[in-house]
């Protein structure tokens, strides 16, 4: 793939680290618009994720909450699996991935709000964030996470 860097590069941070001035927001290619088809979804997504990528933006942002819980019949399909799958289709090293932690299931809250979705509250104990950080490099199918942040 050619890459024409239509979009500008910059500098984050003085670690070294360069990404695209302008980033792909990830959430709505498997979240919260509507019924998802995940086979139709994913492939759409795949191609709009590919065209930034050949416009020069390499910042995904992504977070594990944003899922499809079910729709569609296809079960869960998480935004960071996808992301997973660009990663795995253009190599690692072609993208600065930017995921979130810091919202839980709540548990206590029983287990489904009555709208059928799923009860959440924010937290910032360490042993949240490390199980999070686990799941988020698992589901992304890398080692590191260049940005992670609090939702």
């Amino acid at each position: 793939m050619t890459t024409n860097n239509i979009v500008p590069q910059r500098a984050l941070g003085s670690q070294g680290l360069v990404c695209s001035a302008q980033g792909l927001g990830c959430m709505g290619m498997t979240a919260f618009y509507g019924d998802f088809d995940r086979a139709a979804q994913e492939e759409e997504s795949l191609r709009t994720i590919s065209a930034a990528l050949a416009a020069g933006i390499n910042m995904l942002d992504t977070a594990w909450m944003y899922q499809s819980f079910g729709a569609g019949g296809g079960g869960n399909f998480t935004n960071e699996e996808l992301i997973g799958k660009a990663i795995k289709q253009h190599g690692r090293d072609k993208f600065v991935i930017c995921t979130k932690f810091g919202i839980v299931v709540d548990s206590d809250a029983g287990a489904m709000r009555p709208s059928g979705k799923a009860a959440v509250r924010p937290s910032g104990k360490e042993a949240d964030l490390r199980a999070q950080l686990a799941d988020s490099l698992r589901r992304l199918g890398t080692d590191y996470i260049d940005l992670y942040y609090m939702h």
